[in-house]
């Protein structure tokens, strides 16, 4: 799991890949859910899965025979396939009403010197924005995994080595 997740080298064939995405997905859930639910100090851990992303979605692309730097472009790919789902899907699990009163709450609490105060009201906003998170976590890793997964591999040695076995 270490070489897996934590080692760019190399290719990686459709089921190994699979199996990467899947922890991946439920790590990023977890630390989603620890986020809203127990301390908004954990989104930092959000920023420490990059790199077994960019592991794994990097040596899928070696297996296919392209370059891991196009891991840049998937990133952005999903930045904006999570902002769309995001304005689809925001206003079906939360009031937007009330998301704005919570968004001015904290911005007043910031304007009065009141950082506390005003942690709390973020913290309020990312239970509300739970659901919606959830969603988009799960539904763009799929997406990527379904997409990069069902391509085909090289199946000669490239230059990131011999074909994946599996």
């Amino acid at each position: 799991m270490f070489d897996l997740l934590l080692n760019p080298n190399g290719r990686l064939g459709r089921n190994r890949f699979w199996q990467g995405m899947v922890v991946l997905t439920v790590i990023n859930v977890l630390v989603v859910g620890a986020t809203s639910y127990i301390s908004l100090g954990y989104i930092f851990a959000l920023f420490l899965l990059v790199f077994p992303f960019v592991c794994v979605i990097g040596k899928r692309l070696h297996d296919l025979g392209h370059s891991a730097w196009w891991v840049i472009a998937v990133f952005v790919a999903q930045f904006v396939a999570q902002n769309l789902l995001n304005a689809v899907i925001t206003p079906i699990f939360v009031s937007l009403d009330e998301l704005d009163r919570v968004v001015r709450e904290i911005q007043q609490r910031l304007d009065a010197g009141e950082a506390e105060e005003a942690m709390q009201g973020l913290h309020i906003q990312f239970k509300m924005l739970l659901p919606v998170s959830l969603i988009d976590v799960v539904a763009v890793n799929a997406g990527t995994s379904a997409i990069l997964g069902y391509m085909r591999s090289d199946p000669e040695t490239n230059q990131y080595g011999p074909p994946a076995s599996f």
